[in-house]
């Protein structure tokens, strides 16, 4: 049997295809020249258009801006400008990712994972000493006493002083702000080293259960853990609204803040338009405080005067005391300067 096979028409040129063999039409110089222009007419436009959406692309990625936060109230007002639109409005586009614990976002600040991030004095040159080159822009708490507080509590039905905590251990987190705050308040009440002792409890959840069950002898806390720990009976012994040593800080990694300046810029003035929103109001937010600032509402109340500085940064003592703890502790190879760890380009005239 012989089977025909099909003859198809419709190549460029005027080319058929039969018995599996090519033939081409005679074409003239004209003909040639128009479709040899339409070819490359068609790459051009072509490469252009995947080059364009390319760096449309790649302009869209470079705008949103990774927040790293965790569920405490330092945090509130990135929420709260989340809320009212406010990154929106300045033309950034913001990604406030949560962790868990402070743990997993200094992971994801060293891994490039976020650009920026609310943290403490003592974790940023934490950061720094171990490679993570960041930079303080602004205070979150901690321009004054009101802002964030970090207390020892003893346990329900006890009535501890601050002198009866010499040679008694202490659960808190160690090399850690908590530690530092600890360190500062009774040595300022007197104690030398020796008699300031410790035990390692690095979860707040986990150290207040053991405050409240009388398994310890006292416990550093900060807010809101510290008032929801008053609140159900545990006795305050001393905390650092008076001396006000404690201070969260908002931070991004040094790259950032080198490449994306303008967009770091547009990130603090809608923080600094929500902190506005929550001095005005705080009790406006109290389900963010709640949802995503991690306050319980059983302690709600607490936060009725709740405040915030604006754009401000921390004092060369501060820092230079978080500093000098850390070298006391032997937790930096070398020292660090102030100018090591805070950028002041985006602050305006204070609180």
């Amino acid at each position: 049997m012989t089977v025909r096979k099909p003859r198809t028409r419709g190549l460029q040129g005027g080319a058929t295809v039969e018995s599996g063999q090519l033939s081409r039409r005679r074409q003239t110089p004209g003909r040639r020249a128009r479709t040899a222009a339409l070819v490359v007419t068609a790459l051009v436009v072509m490469a252009l258009t995947s080059g364009a959406a390319g760096g449309c692309g790649r302009r869209a990625e470079q705008r949103a801006i990774t927040l790293g936060l965790i569920p405490i109230e330092d945090t509130l007002p990135f929420w709260v400008a989340e809320r009212q639109g406010y990154f929106r409005e300045e033309g950034v586009a913001v990604n406030l990712m949560t962790f868990a614990s402070a743990a997993e976002r200094d992971a994801a600040l060293t891994a490039g994972e976020v650009d920026g991030a609310v943290a403490d004095l003592v974790a940023v040159a934490l950061l720094h000493a171990g490679g993570t080159r960041v930079g303080v822009v602004s205070l979150t708490l901690g321009a004054d006493g009101r802002e964030g507080r970090i207390a020892i509590l003893s346990p329900p039905g006890t009535a501890l002083a601050v002198d009866d905590l010499r040679g008694r251990e202490i659960a808190l987190s160690p090399n850690s702000l908590i530690e530092f705050t600890v360190t500062r308040l009774l040595q300022r009440r007197g104690f030398r080293p020796e008699e300031i002792r410790t035990m390692a409890v690095a979860k707040i959840p986990v150290r207040f259960e053991l405050l409240m069950a009388g398994k310890v002898t006292a416990a550093a806390l900060p807010d809101p853990f510290a008032a929801l720990a008053q609140k159900r009976g545990a006795h305050l012994v001393v905390d650092d609204t008076a001396e006000n040593i404690s201070q969260a800080v908002v931070i991004f990694r040094r790259a950032v803040l080198e490449e994306r300046a303008e967009d770091v810029e547009k990130v603090m003035r809608a923080y600094a338009r929500a902190v506005a929103d929550i001095n005005a109001d705080p009790a406006r937010f109290a389900d963010l405080l709640t949802e995503k600032a991690g306050v319980p509402k059983e302690v709600l109340d607490w936060y009725r005067s709740l405040h915030f500085p604006g754009l401000v940064l921390p004092t060369r003592a501060q820092v230079e005391d978080a500093l000098n703890w850390l070298g006391e502790k032997g937790l930096l190879a070398q020292p660090l300067r102030y100018e090591d760890l805070i950028d002041g380009r985006f602050v305006g005239d204070g609180r």
